[in-house]
């Protein structure tokens, strides 16, 4: 990701008009915590050395992935493969220029999917929606 943003974060358009450039969706690693044990991890800052030392931020360490297997005496094949209720990795994220985005206000969070369109059936939504649920960001520009 260092090494991808920058080039595409630094485009300015027609009229000189300057991309704001906001990378998200699932990295396949979770953000790193003291917490995190195991697994592949992305920092919370990363610095781009190629491309003039650019910090790029990431953020949203609300886990977002549902657990494979399901709490139930279920024997379908699908279903067999999954067990425990609830969310397993935060591997959602969204990653920024650390200092261009510095004066804007940025609240994320995950969207409670599972309760909203399945009534906490953890379950159900990942057989009929997705393993993941969304995420959100929301700017305050101003």
């Amino acid at each position: 990701m260092k090494e991808v943003y920058p080039q595409i974060e630094d485009r300015v358009y027609y009229k000189g008009r300057p991309s704001y450039t906001i990378i998200l969706g699932d990295y396949n690693a979770e953000l790193k915590r003291p917490f995190n044990t195991s697994g592949f991890y992305v920092a919370d800052i990363d610095t781009g050395n190629r491309w003039g030392g650019k910090k790029i931020q990431t953020v949203q360490d609300e886990k977002t992935t549902l657990k494979r297997r399901f709490d139930n005496d279920d024997q379908d094949a699908d279903a067999s493969a999954y067990a425990g209720e609830g969310y397993a990795n935060n591997y959602d994220h969204f990653s920024y220029d650390f200092d261009r985005f510095s004066s804007v206000q940025i609240d994320v969070k995950r969207i409670d999917a599972v309760a909203t369109y399945c009534g906490g059936n953890f379950e159900t939504y990942f057989k009929t929606v997705s393993d993941h649920v969304p995420i959100v960001m929301t700017m305050g520009l101003k």
